[in-house]
């Protein structure tokens, strides 16, 4: 079994390769709709863990955020990058808390 219940075939693929359908549960809709915006959903999980346990695969919080595949994963081992990815602030909420400084901010009224 792998991630939420599909399998894995191990080719190399950082991803994960899932086999099958992973069972997301009631995060089904959630996923589904980010990864339409964003790009297919990597495995939550992978074997790599101590006596091949199942651990989080950096490249799901990466792309969680938005980010393009390796944006940080490439860069970073899997501990540093999960934390980088954790510790980080989307884009679209960077974006928006921007707009509304923006409008808040003295030069928006000046201009």
């Amino acid at each position: 079994m792998y991630a939420l219940g599909a399998e894995r075939v191990d080719d190399g693929d950082r991803q994960g390769n899932v086999v099958g359908e992973v069972q997301w549960g009631e995060f089904e809709p959630a996923v589904r709709l980010w990864a339409s915006i964003t790009r297919p959903a990597p495995a939550p999980t992978l074997p790599d863990g101590k006596n091949g346990n199942h651990r989080l695969a950096a490249v799901f919080p990466e792309w969680m955020m938005g980010y393009p595949l390796g944006w940080v994963t490439d860069i970073l081992g899997r501990n540093p990058a999960i934390k980088a990815c954790g510790n980080g602030v989307l884009p679209q909420q960077a974006y928006a808390a921007l707009g509304v400084m923006w409008r808040r901010s003295s030069w928006a009224i000046a201009a």
